[in-house]
């Protein structure tokens, strides 16, 4: 069965069985104080696996960089001694050698920029539970009477996600999910 995945940018009908039962996951999941810790707690597991990986992967690149850095000392002092000898065939080896080490480690470089980045973005810092819990509490205040648009907003902020899946005993499951915004000091929706 091909993946069917439901977002509230698809506009489902108002009475879309399937929008309404994303938009039941989610009311509960927001009015539901121990559903939210449980997702809190099993985001703060994953985080933690997925961040010691990640930190694993950083430790190995620091230690290819560091090779990479050697060679490209060593090439460089290879590449001026062809030069004082008067060898130009060596000199150009060692010129090229020196590029390639250099451009290695530079690639090294970034692929550690990128994995630094992630491994500040992946953990659950309590500031960003904090976040949650407030981002949550605001939703609580608003949530009851939404309308239509009020819920497609919400759950387009939310980026609440649905996928349709058969189990092995073939009965059909609505597998929902949704992150948390990167709001800090307000929450805007449903206003002209």
């Amino acid at each position: 069965m091909p993946d069917d995945h439901w977002r509230p940018k698809q506009k489902p009908a108002r009475n879309s069985r399937r929008g309404v039962l994303v938009w039941g996951w989610f009311f509960a999941l927001i009015n539901d104080e121990e559903q939210l810790a449980t997702g809190v707690a099993d985001w703060r597991r994953k985080s933690a696996a997925t961040l010691e990986t990640k930190k694993v992967r950083l430790t190995l690149i620091d230690g290819l960089i560091e090779r990479a850095d050697r060679a490209a000392k060593r090439l460089a002092a290879d590449y001026t001694r062809a030069i004082e000898d008067d060898d130009e065939k060596l000199a150009a080896d060692y010129h090229e050698q020196h590029i390639n080490a250099s451009r290695r480690r530079d690639a090294l470089e970034v692929e550690r920029k990128i994995l630094d980045d992630e491994v500040q973005a992946v953990g659950l810092s309590e500031e960003r539970e904090r976040l949650i819990y407030k981002v949550v509490r605001a939703v609580r205040q608003r949530i009851n009477g939404a309308g239509i648009t009020n819920m497609r907003e919400l759950l387009g902020l939310f980026d609440v996600q649905a996928k349709v899946r058969l189990d092995e005993a073939g009965q059909r499951w609505l597998d929902c999910s949704c992150a948390v915004p990167d709001w800090h000091e307000s929450i805007e929706y449903g206003r002209s």
